[in-house]
């Protein structure tokens, strides 16, 4: 498993083939790994895990000119979580914070925008993820209430957007 700071060149090549979900490398919830889109049509995947939920951000640097390097995120029964990320003009980074509703397994996929273009330029990919410090999840329904006691602060958060917080209050 890589850990934060690894890097699959420096591990001594560029983990491929991780083309599709099925051969997605692995990614470290926060940490760096680069990767290279090549040849054109190349697509980079890469699972990573999280202990519940929280926000995902990520960070394309490095980016070789000729590339303008989309991602977007998937889970583990191939729903898509987000759309696409992309850059502002070629060679410029992608960057996205993403809310995850929950601990699982995730998947990015990494590409060129039109699918037209490569580059033997490694770029980068950082992640960091922080954790909700909302302890009472899952509570998103009348069913799934946690109890909430009059003399003790609870920290709760709205995430990830169109949240819902239910609580159970004994008087």
């Amino acid at each position: 498993a890589l850990t934060g700071g690894s890097s699959l060149y420096a591990q001594g090549g560029d983990d491929e083939p991780n083309n599709s979900f099925g051969t997605a490398s692995a990614l470290p919830s926060t940490g760096t790994v680069t990767g290279a889109i090549n040849p054109a049509q190349d697509a980079d995947w890469y699972q990573l895990g999280v202990d519940g939920h929280g926000e995902l951000q990520f960070k394309i640097t490095n980016v070789a000119p000729e590339l303008d390097i989309d991602v977007r995120l998937w889970n583990s029964n191939k729903d898509v979580i987000s759309d696409w990320f992309a850059p502002l003009a070629k060679g410029g980074g992608t960057e996205a914070l993403i809310d995850l509703p929950a601990a699982g397994v995730y998947y990015l996929e990494v590409r060129d925008g039109n699918d037209d273009a490569a580059a033997e330029q490694p770029y980068t990919l950082a992640t960091t993820f922080a954790p909700s410090p909302d302890m009472a999840e899952p509570n998103n329904d009348f069913g799934q209430a946690s109890t909430l006691s009059f003399d003790q602060p609870q920290r709760a958060t709205i995430l990830p957007v169109r949240d819902a917080d239910w609580l159970a209050v004994t008087v």
